[in-house]
Order: C-alpha cells, then structure tokens, then sequence
C-alpha cells in the first residue's frame, strides 16, 4: 500500500514535476524544430548557420549531460543498492531498497500514488473498450477479435457462432420503460453466461471447456452471441437447446412476471467462411432467414441463403424508391351493412403498384418493410392518401365511413395522434368517418397504453375497431375494458362455416358479445350466399368479402358504390 502523502506536499511535487516537464519539453520541441527547418525548410539561408549550429552544440550538450545525470542517478544507486543488498539479512531486501536510492520519501509515495492512478485510468480504459458498459460481457468489436483468435488457432477444426435474438423485446420497453427494460436485459447476460458454463461443462466436457471456453457477447441492444471454439454442429445443437430452456424460464420484472422467447442463428469456420468477418455476415444472414420465415428452431447457414439474401437486397432498395416514388396506394373493399344491403364504406388496404404496372400483394412488402422498420411511414402514406380520397366521396349526401388498418409499430410512434390529427386536418375528412382498426394482440400487449392513445381520438369523433378477434390469447375482460366500437370477425371464422363444427359457436359468441357491449360486428371473408345468410340471420351489422366485391382502386370503387345492388335473399331467409 502506497504511504500517504499530505495535500500541500502531493501539490508542490506534482508543481515541480509538471514544471520540469514542461520546460524539458519545450526546450526539446524548440530544438526539434530548428533541427527540421534548417534540413527540410525551404526559406532558409546561410545566414541562419550560426542559429542552427548553436541549436545543434546545445543538443549535443543536453545529450551529453543527460546520459551522465542517467549513470550518476540509476547506475551509482544500483551499485549502492547492490552491496547493500549482499550485506542484509533474509526478509530485510524490501526496507534496504528504500534507503539505498537516493529519493525522498515524499518523491517516492507521489510517484508510487501517480502511477497507481493512471494504471487504474488505463486499466478501466482498457475494460471499457473490450466489454458491454450495460452488461459487463464482451462487446461486439472484443467478441469478433476472439472469434477471429478461435479460428486461427483451431486448425481443422470447427468454430461456431450463435447469435440469440430476443423477440419484441422493443414490447417489454414500451411496456416497462427502458430503466427496467436495461434491468432485464442485465438479468438476461447473466443468467446466460452462468448457464454457459454448466452447458461447457455438461456437453462439451471439462477437459475441452478449461482448453478454450465458450464467450458470451452482447452485439447490440436485444441481441447476444456465443463463440463456442473447437465444436460440431451437434454440441451447437445441445448449447442451444440448453440455452433455450434457461432463457424461455421466467423473470421476475418490478414484481412482475415477463417471459421471453428468442430466434437462434448458428455458422461455423472454416465450413461456413474463412475469418471472422465473413463468418458475422452469414450469422446475420441465417439469422434473417429464419425470422422472414419465422422458423422457431435453430438456423444453420447453408449457402443457398446467399441468394435470398441478395433478392432480400434487391426488395429493400424497391421498397424505399417505392416509398420515395409514391408507390404504395391504398384499394378500397366494400363494407355492406348486412340488414339493409347498403355499402356504408370500404376498408383501405395497401397495394404496391410498381413502375411496369405490376401490383404486389402485402403479403410480399409487408414483413419485409417491417423487419426494415417502414411500416410507420408506409402505413401514414396510405393513411393519408386514403383520407384525401374518403373526403371528396359523396353519394347522394351519402359519405361512406373509411377503416383502416394500423400497424403495432404505427401505434407504438409517440407521435401517432400528431400524425393522426393532421391528416384530418389536411385531407378535411370528418374525423367520425375514420375508422382505425387494431389486431386483438397488439391492443392486449399493453392496455393501459393502448387505451391513452385511443382516448384523445376517440373525444374527435375517430372510431376504433379490433381487428382479427378471436384470432389472439388475451382474455375478453381486458379487450372489453379497452374502448373499441366494433368487433371484427376474423375471416378464419367466416370461412371455416360449413366444414368447422366450432366456427359457427365462435361467431355467435363474438356476436353476442357485441351486442351486450352495445358494439357493432363487421365480419371479413364473406364469400358465399351462404356466409352471407347465416351472418345476417345472426344479426351481424357488416360484411365485407369477395362475395359483395374484392379490392377496388378509388374510381372503380366509386363505379361499385353506384351501380350496387344489395344480393338477393334465398326463399327460406327471406
């Protein structure tokens, strides 16, 4: 332990050492400097020989004078400490050093207390640019070099990466706030690297986990790695596996339960690629492969990806010039009010009309333009557009009400009522014309939240519609507490009338629902007389499907409206 110092003594030291190096440094610059000027600069003269030659002589001097004030300073005292040393006694080493060289205490106990400090500064300098400053595991850029170290030291053998990626963890932010959702994700690093080393020690055996043990990373915000060296696609399978089971256990969150799933990518070198860097980019890329798919399995790299990763390319750059090019338009499908047969709006839905005329369906641009993180402006696009054509309807002083579906990721955007409320404003669309339509899982992820952002519409007149009911996992009383005034029936319902046994209990159930909550009903995927009949005889408000009309672009829409006639009724309905 370094002897203290007092504060005025540390200060006249520290005085005295920064004014030395001061002086010393500037007279070394100053030399230096002439030195470089009069062999490299280009205005100098003979003139200037005189001035450069003395610069030269005091350098010399300073040399000369500063190897002596070295032997005199070091190689005296050592020989001083030397005898001294050979005349004291066992254990008396440490004290004779002290007294042996000529430094003062104080000198000393400073420049022993200095050098504590800045090996502390460089040690936490060092930790900081090697770990995770929220996790304390290895960062990314620390996590590459060893994989990198892993591959050249592994000869033939093989080196596996597997990246774990937790989903919607964005959820658990929005739901939690990000102090707890930080808190979780410590609680996630740690329970993964203590479980890391059981795995290392259960499936790869003691003698290879002491030899090169497995790492775990923290690559970016919801994402972690493991680097498990000297491996087979076998032992990668058991560590997943076993990883999988302690993560999807349950944390205890502020006193709640939270439980988390993940999706699994996994390469290897040198099958896969030769060097770390490669072997990052497939990771990622069976990483990619296995969300688009939605595959709840391990994912391998496999070559082939490397193709449909360059088609996914290809897609994302279309979708941003399509965005930037006002492609993405809305179609509009008829809602019918089933007692009556009049069309009393449409719902918008969203279609890609690419330059060549071709249109692409939302099943295609959809997740993709989510996984880009579009889907907020794509989906305010179409909102807009969709409310600047509504506006200027008008059949016979009739105006047909417009739904439109939004995204969870457009609900989630602090801004969303901003955006909302200008469009409104912008398109002069009577706000109880606008229907904005929610799935049932989005609208239970978060109620409280849900319902904060629904309010303030709703008090403008905006409706709100749950959207795919009966498809979700929540409970009725939650998606009644919520303040929606219709209940969409999912078209799997609809459909299955006829060869389901359940679908029509699940449709009058729904139904009845509505009708005690005082709600209105709009049923999807109305394809046949025969869904038609059974809906209307069981008192749903709308119906919406292929059987009425499918999707129409905005003047072909205007034709239907126009021309429409309600459907004719069998002789045992009417």
């Amino acid at each position: 332990m370094a002897r203290k110092i007092d504060a005025s003594k540390r200060m006249s030291l520290s005085f005295r050492l920064t004014i030395v190096s001061v002086i010393a440094s500037v007279l070394v610059a100053s030399i230096t400097f002439g030195i470089e000027v009069f062999v490299f600069g280009e205005d100098h003269s003979m003139d200037d020989l005189p001035w450069y030659a003395g610069a030269m002589l005091m350098l010399a001097i300073l040399v000369g004078a500063g190897v002596y004030m070295v032997i005199q300073a070091f190689l005296k005292p050592l020989s001083v400490l030397a005898a001294s040393l050979r005349a004291a006694k066992p254990g008396q080493g440490q004290d004779v050093a002290k007294t042996a060289l000529p430094i003062s205490s104080d000198l000393a106990a400073a420049i022993e207390e200095m050098t504590s400090r800045y090996d502390a500064v460089i040690r936490k300098s060092y930790k900081m640019s090697i770990s995770d400053p929220l996790t304390g595991l290895v960062n990314r850029a620390q996590f590459v070099k060893k994989v990198e170290m892993s591959i050249l030291s592994a000869g033939e053998r093989s080196v596996s990466v597997i990246i774990i990626d937790l989903d919607r963890f964005t959820r658990v932010n929005d739901k939690f706030g990000p102090q707890l959702a930080d808190e979780l994700l410590v609680m996630v690093g740690a329970r993964l690297k203590a479980y890391l080393r059981e795995a290392d020690t259960e499936i790869r055996g003691m003698e290879q986990s002491q030899e090169a043990p497995s790492i775990l990373s923290r690559l970016s915000a919801d994402v972690f790695a493991v680097l498990i060296p000297f491996t087979t696609q076998h032992v990668v399978e058991k560590m997943v596996e076993f990883l999988r089971f302690e993560l999807e256990r349950p944390f205890t969150l502020d006193g709640r339960m939270v439980e988390l799933t993940a999706a699994y990518a996994a390469a290897s070198a040198p099958a896969d690629a030769p060097n770390a860097g490669e072997l990052m980019k497939q990771v990622d890329i069976s990483l990619k492969m296995s969300k688009q798919s939605k595959f709840k399995g391990l994912q391998f790299y496999d070559s082939s990806m490397h193709e449909t990763a360059q088609r996914n390319l290809t897609l994302e750059d279309d979708i941003r010039h399509g965005i930037e090019n006002h492609e993405f338009i809305p179609v509009f499908q008829p809602k019918v009010e089933l007692e009556t047969g009049v069309v009393i709006g449409a719902e918008a839905l969203a279609r890609w009309r690419r330059p060549d005329g071709a249109v692409v369906s939302p099943g295609v641009f959809v997740p993709k333009a989510e996984e880009m993180g579009l889907i907020p402006q794509m989906g305010a696009s179409i909102l807009r557009d969709a409310c600047v054509q509504a506006a200027k309807w008008d059949f016979n002083g009739h105006k047909p009400r417009l739904a439109v579906n939004v995204s969870p990721l457009q609900f989630e955007d602090p801004n969303f009522f901003s955006i909302v409320e200008e469009i409104l404003e912008e398109s002069g669309l009577a706000p109880e014309l606008l229907e904005l339509e929610l799935t049932e899982t989005a609208a239970v992820d978060n109620p409280e939240r849900v319902a904060k952002i629904m309010r303030p519409l709703r008090a403008k007149g905006v409706r709100f519609a749950i959207d795919d009911f009966g498809t979700g996992h929540s409970n009725f009383t939650t998606v009644t507490r919520l303040p929606f005034d219709v209940f969409k029936i999912d078209q799997q319902f609809v459909r299955a009338h006829g060869s389901d046994p359940h679908a029509p209990a699940i449709i009058e159930m729904i139904l009845a629902m509505a009708e005690a909550l005082g709600q209105e009903t709009v049923a999807e995927g109305v394809e046949t007389q025969e869904h038609y009949e059974f809906l209307r005889r069981r008192a749903c408000t709308i119906g919406q499907g292929y059987f009425f009309s499918p999707p129409l672009p905005a003047h072909e829409f205007e034709e239907f409206v126009r021309h429409w006639r309600a459907p004719s009724l069998t002789k045992k309905m009417a």
